[in-house]
Formats: structure tokens, sequence, C-alpha cells
């Protein structure tokens, strides 16, 4: 049984609850907050946008790359039937990424999952997590 972190809206931060999950917003956060090949169990798990040290145009186009790629295991699973993501440089702080992801679960529910200001060059998981 998958249980839930509860995100405090506006931060990066989150508590686990022993609620059983009712959709994949808790997948995504933990897909996009740990590093690729950090996670004990899965090598493969997790994302790389740590990689990402400048923005640029082809790394904007890197950065949505890398967050598909971290998503792709909740199509396969059957999770999810779709995901959309945008990635787009931040219009306050240049320096920073936003990230949209839109994924509709195989019983037609629609997550909107946003991350606001994931600063470029810094540790995954840093920036400002929203659902």
């Amino acid at each position: 049984m998958d249980f839930q972190i509860q995100l405090n809206q506006g931060t990066n931060t989150g508590a686990l609850v022993f609620a059983k999950n009712q959709d994949i917003r808790t997948n995504i956060f933990l897909s996009l907050s740990i590093n690729k090949g950090s996670f004990f169990q899965n090598k493969d798990f997790g994302c790389e946008l740590f990689k990402i040290k400048k923005i640029t145009g082809p790394n904007i186009l890197l950065a949505q790359q890398y967050v598909q790629d971290a998503l792709q295991w909740l199509i396969q699973t059957g999770r999810a039937t779709s995901i959309t993501v945008i990635v787009e440089q931040d219009l306050i702080d240049r320096n920073r990424l936003d990230i949209k992801i839109s994924a509709i679960q195989p019983n037609g529910l629609i997550i909107k999952y946003t991350t606001k200001f994931y600063p470029v060059g810094g540790p995954a998981g840093t920036g400002v997590w929203t659902a």
C-alpha cells in the first residue's frame, strides 16, 4: 500500500501520513525529489535535474526530458495513462525553473502538479512544490 506524503503548500516540505494514497501526487513528488542513482532499491529511480547547471534553451528541453523520464514508470506500471510535462524558465528568478505536470490516472482523475523555483545547479527537492 502506498502511503501519502502531505505536502505543505508553498514549501518543499511534507510529512508522511498513514493514509492510503488516492492519487499519484506522492509518486510524482518522490520521483522528482530523489536524484537518479541514489535510491538504494533501484538505481534507475529518480530524476537527473541536478545535472542542469545553467539555464539555456537546450538545457530547458533537457530538463523536460529528465522529468518525463523520471515519471515514465508511472505509465509503465499503469498508475497513469498519460503525463504531460512543461518546463519553463521562471519569470522572476532567471536561475530557476518552473515545472508543470499534468497526469491522467486510469480512473480518469487528472492530477495537476507544479513545482516553482527549482534552483538550477542545486540539490533535488529544493523547489517550492504545489499540488
